[in-house]
């Protein structure tokens, strides 16, 4: 999954405690199967070497007053609610207790 995060992020670190409970949420279901991977199981179909940094900050539009981007947690649960529609809203709550 791609994610593009808004400068309100505090840390990836914050993003991974996110999705840690977004998967505990999920594991805990009898009807969601997740099964753990590495880096390695994408390397093949999608191979890239990871930059020193991954912060990326559009400055043209911070300074034109145009960098709107929502808030990251706002971003995903929207997108898994829409991608995922077997979810539910009680999932997500849960891996945001845990962020």
């Amino acid at each position: 999954m791609l994610v593009l995060l808004d400068c309100r992020m505090s840390s990836w670190s914050g993003v991974g405690r996110y999705t840690t409970g977004l998967a505990r949420a999920l594991a805990a279901r009898d009807d969601i199967e997740l099964v753990p991977v590495t880096s390695e199981f994408f390397a093949e179909e999608f191979p890239s070497v990871r930059p020193r940094s991954e912060i990326m900050r559009n400055m043209v539009l911070d300074l034109q007053g145009m960098n709107t981007m929502r808030p990251w947690r706002v971003a995903i649960e929207e997108y898994l609610m829409t991608e995922f529609s077997f979810l539910r809203a009680s999932d997500l709550a849960n891996s945001a207790r845990v962020a």
